[in-house]
């Protein structure tokens, strides 16, 4: 295990933490570079790109919080929805609820019921609507929000995520264009 204090639980953590512990763990044990071949798009030559993961922890984490959204002090985005002008609010879900999302689904599948994931989502990541907390109350509102009203609250909660800047660029030492690349991340990091 990387994580050494034992009341840091992974689940607890959210995705980019995840990623950042991993990147982490593989600069601790490779350094930071990471090289990997790719193509020029505008040449087509293929070379080595080298890739800086210590440049990609060192980056403040990639937040796009529209105007339209306010963070409370406790961490909740609230925003305004076109229905009725409701206003919602959003937490970031941990890598434990992202997981049982999938879960959900998948059992749902399997034993042929019924269900949504988009509905599940909306479940654990939206705190409240217009004050209103009660579950029950809120899962009838999900199954029957507009999708117009689901796309904005999906579009917002991607926005407030914080993401890691997985983007790079080089030149190629072909054409001299420059060619940006995401890190790849998988099992060839370790």
């Amino acid at each position: 295990s990387i994580i050494v204090d034992k009341s840091i639980k992974i689940n607890d953590l959210l995705v980019e933490d995840k990623y950042a512990l991993l990147t982490s763990a593989r600069i601790t044990s490779y350094g930071s570079e990471y090289s990997f071949k790719t193509s020029c798009e505008s040449c087509g030559a293929e070379f080595q790109f080298d890739f800086d993961l210590q440049k990609m922890l060192d980056t403040e984490p990639v937040r796009n919080i529209p105007d339209d959204v306010v963070e409370t002090e406790k961490g909740i985005f609230e925003f305004k929805i076109d229905t009725k002008d409701l206003t919602v609010g959003l937490r970031i879900l941990t890598l434990e609820e992202l997981d049982y999302i999938s879960q959900q689904s998948k059992r749902r599948k399997e034993l042929n019921i019924s269900g949504s994931e988009t509905v599940d989502f909306l479940n654990m990541a939206v705190e409240h609507v217009d004050g209103f907390t009660k579950r029950d109350v809120l899962l009838k509102l999900f199954e029957v929000l507009p999708l117009k009203d689901v796309r904005k609250i999906r579009k917002t909660y991607n926005a407030i995520s914080p993401s890691l800047e997985k983007k790079q660029t080089q030149q190629c030492p072909n054409c001299s264009s420059t060619v940006e690349r995401e890190a790849p991340f998988s099992l060839g990091w370790f």
